[in-house]
């Protein structure tokens, strides 16, 4: 998880995301980072931020050089500025249920001002994933939707008494895993699935960089 920030009061969203973007060029090319997903969110004092979740691990002293440059060609930082944080995550099989709960969960940022345009987004290997479709009748959608409703993530915020977003209203979201495929019999949802999770994989491929390769 990497945390990328302003010192200055910085409101300008859209220059935000300009300078985010090229900064995940930089990351794409020197740690081979093809898989993310990245949100922006207000600070209390009104200074725009950005939190990534990427498939890897980037050297804390080489992810504030590397966004300290870019955020020094519009005059934001000096760049030996501590403008970042990074971590790695312990428990690879939970976080895809705290990356959904994190993107919904707007309350902490109650009281706080609007981020203007786009919130999220992601790398374009991610938005391709998934993209098979698999046709069921009516008695086996629900009879799914019967058998996955304790992963249902509708299901949970109605529980916790909270407002349902409006997205899920016309979607249906399960937070499922791989545990959860791996249990399933062969079928191709299963195949499909395993087949998305192999390619995905085959992407990340280690390379070395020195902290000074431009």
């Amino acid at each position: 998880m990497i945390t990328l920030t302003f010192h200055e009061n910085f409101s300008d969203d859209n220059a935000a995301r300009i300078m985010l973007s090229r900064w995940l060029e930089v990351a794409k090319y020197r740690w081979n980072m093809n898989l993310y997903l990245w949100k922006a969110e207000p600070q209390e004092r009104g200074a725009i931020h950005f939190h990534i979740s990427a498939n890897v691990f980037v050297p804390h002293a080489e992810l504030r050089y590397t966004w300290n440059r870019e955020i020094r060609k519009f005059g934001l930082a000096n760049i030996e500025d501590n403008s970042t944080d990074v971590h790695a995550i312990l428990d690879v099989k939970s976080h895809e249920n705290y990356l959904a709960e994190y993107f919904l969960n707007e309350d902490k940022h109650e009281g706080r001002r609007a981020i203007k345009g786009k919130l999220w987004g992601c790398s374009h290997a991610l938005s391709q994933a998934g993209k098979e479709k698999i046709s069921i009748d009516e008695d086996e959608t629900k009879n799914m939707q019967r058998d996955l409703i304790h992963l249902s993530l509708y299901e949970k915020i109605r529980q916790q008494g909270r407002e349902i977003p409006d997205f899920l209203k016309f979607n249906d979201i399960y937070l499922t895993g791989e545990k959860f495929y791996a249990s399933l019999p062969d079928c191709p949802i299963k195949q499909n699935y395993f087949n998305e999770i192999y390619t995905l994989k085959n992407m990340i491929k280690p390379k070395q960089h020195s902290l000074f390769n431009s």
